[in-house]
């Protein structure tokens, strides 16, 4: 089955990790693909030469069988969440942000939040990024820890409330993503309805709230 959203998110994740192996792959000294994986040498090459969604063999780019090869059986990674995510948030975080607006703005229930906002292309988003998160901010260490809880199987979220015109934001208790998966890293399977779920549980509800704040501000 076809990708047909969160398709800019979904490249991103992708990219990096196929590039993890490649990295793998060329530290090691290997010279073909047989002698890297010989379970199955097209497979490894559609991963270790990923470029678009349009030549996924596999609509999660890498199967469990690959998955348990690089990290349990020839420890090329510490752990499957680093095979998978990598472990340095901080490298892609900005551009990981970009994409998944770029993918909220094609879907009208979600891109209603972002009408006030002018983000209207790649420029400004990051610009809005660089404003709103700069690196090391309460917001951006925010989003970073939220993210990373992501890619291990869960999330918590932030709900906005009103009385007698006093907003307060509450954060809810960490859930997994789904209960039938109980890893405790994130697949790939199924990742444009999981990362719907990040877009609406934890990145929708930060930038309500930095919405919500910044008007406050500006009244005051």
């Amino acid at each position: 089955m076809p990708i047909t959203k969160f398709k800019n998110s979904c490249h991103i994740i992708f990219k990096n990790c196929s590039e993890r192996i490649q990295k793998v792959y060329e530290d090691y000294g290997y010279q073909s693909n047989i002698s890297f994986y010989p379970n199955d040498e097209k497979l490894i090459g559609n991963i270790l030469s990923y470029s678009s969604l349009d030549k996924l063999r596999a609509e999660y780019l890498i199967t469990p069988g690959v998955i348990n090869f690089l990290v349990k059986q020839e420890h090329y990674f510490h752990d499957e969440n680093e095979l998978l995510w990598g472990d340095n948030i901080d490298d892609y975080l900005e551009d990981f942000f970009i994409a998944m607006i770029l993918d909220i703005q094609e879907i009208p229930e979600y891109a209603k939040h972002l009408l006030n906002l002018s983000l209207l292309d790649t420029n400004s988003i990051k610009e809005y990024f660089q404003v709103n998160f700069s690196f090391g901010s309460s917001n951006y260490d925010e989003l970073k820890d939220k993210f990373i809880d992501f890619t291990y199987n869960q999330f918590d979220t932030i709900e906005i409330l009103e009385e007698d015109s006093i907003f307060s934001f509450i954060e809810k208790d960490s859930v997994l993503l789904s209960s039938k998966n109980k890893d405790t890293f994130l697949t790939f399977k199924y990742l444009p309805d999981k990362l719907e779920l990040l877009a609406k549980y934890v990145l929708l509800p930060i930038i309500d709230k930095i919405t919500l704040e910044n008007l406050i501000n500006k009244n005051d």
